[in-house]
């Protein structure tokens, strides 16, 4: 995975840590109404990670947010990602994980934030339309 969780040159990395139940069920809220082929966009500041989806059968926007808590210097980041997929990618990690976004076209990564476990998910950002 070395290659592929490589940040864009120059880009500064967003890392905050966050309970995986509570980010699953705030990407659950946010896309439901979606449709099959519905992104969210994912903004993380460092004090928060918000998500934000489009209702294709409503025409509404559906946005919420969650505290999180910073791993490094305040960054932020923004990128658009399939809900679905995110939530599957989450799903094995319980408890605390550290979530990190460079660039928009920069893969998210999910790591545990135990001491011992090195597992990682990578999850690749799709374009917004």
């Amino acid at each position: 995975y070395r290659q592929v969780i490589c940040h864009s040159p120059g880009v500064t990395t967003a890392r905050a840590r966050c309970d995986s139940k509570e980010l699953c069920s705030l990407l659950q809220r946010v896309s439901i109404g979606m449709g099959k082929h519905g992104a969210v966009r994912v903004h993380m500041d460092g004090a928060s990670i918000e998500a934000k989806g489009h209702s294709e059968d409503t025409g509404a926007d559906m946005r919420d947010s969650m505290p999180a808590t910073l791993v490094d210097e305040k960054h932020t980041a923004t990128s658009w990602f399939s809900p679905k997929l995110l939530m599957a990618c989450l799903k094995p990690f319980a408890g605390q994980v550290t979530i990190e976004m460079g660039a928009p076209l920069d893969p998210l990564i999910i790591r545990p934030s135990g001491p011992i476990d090195e597992r990682l998910a990578v999850i690749m950002p799709v374009r917004e339309r």
